[in-house]
């Protein structure tokens, strides 16, 4: 694919992943972010008991946080499911919240871990030799 083109449609694409879980309805979603919480537990024991494991890159997350609990008050304020406020009107909350994801995805971009980085732990992590980068 021609990397102006993924410039575009990459971004384009998580807003539109992003109005699929805000239409799923705030039910779903409260119930989504429980799950999440338990498997960032379980992968901080996880990484806590396996010492050979290389550390997690929480720089490069910092962004998920933020994505979780604004989508779950976004969709807490619109309109889709039974315990919804419905203080943000249609067309107002696909507005908002594809916005926000665009303003997500370029944070996501700028705090991503370099290439290189991101080979080298998944080499080291199969096991194989690391590939060349270039």
């Amino acid at each position: 694919m021609d990397k102006r083109a993924a410039e575009v449609l990459a971004p384009l694409s998580f807003a539109i992943a992003s109005l699929i879980i805000y239409f799923s309805g705030f039910e779903t979603i409260w119930k989504l972010g429980i799950v999440l919480v338990i498997g960032y537990v379980l992968i901080g024991i996880w990484m806590a008991i396996d010492k050979q494991r290389p550390p997690l890159e929480w720089k490069a997350a910092q962004w998920l946080p933020v994505y979780l609990i604004g989508m779950g008050i976004v969709s807490w304020q619109g309109q889709f499911g039974p315990n919804n406020t419905n203080r943000i009107g249609f067309g107002w909350d696909m507005l908002i919240v594809a916005a926000f994801c665009i303003g997500i995805y370029y944070w996501a971009q700028a705090v991503r871990a370099p290439r290189e980085e991101v080979l080298e732990l998944a080499a080291r992590q199969s096991g194989e030799p690391e590939p060349a980068v270039g």
